[in-house]
């Protein structure tokens, strides 16, 4: 079940990169063949221009379940599936769901996102 039912599923919004400046995640799926893969995207105006820069996530060329799902999940305390590395985030994760199926956040730090299986 979706806890934000009224949100798009393919679209979240975040301090994901800098606490100063909101950050935009975007689920992408090619319409031609919307189980060929995806691509993961963020996008933050950059510090003192109008323009967007973007970061990409994360992709795969494999074959997409048609439930993911991506979400803002707050700054904490988030360990992996198998209990052997966590992490404390300081700003929004993006958190990319298979409904049913397992989750994974994604997380700024060192210059880059990181990943995170929570749950399989």
């Amino acid at each position: 079940m979706l806890s934000h039912p009224h949100d798009c599923p393919g679209v979240a919004e975040g301090h994901f990169e800098n606490a100063d400046r909101l950050s935009f995640a975007v689920f992408l799926v090619p319409q031609s063949d919307p189980v060929g893969g995806f691509k993961l995207i963020a996008f933050e105006k950059g510090a003192g221009t109008d323009a967007y820069g973007w970061e990409l996530i994360d992709e795969s060329n494999a074959r997409t379940y048609s439930g993911a799902v991506i979400s803002k999940s707050p700054p904490g305390k988030y360990s992996q599936v198998d209990a052997t590395s966590s992490v404390t985030t300081t700003l929004d994760g993006v958190r990319f769901g298979l409904i049913d199926k397992g989750a994974v956040l994604y997380y700024w730090s060192d210059g880059r996102f990181q990943k995170l299986v929570l749950s399989a």
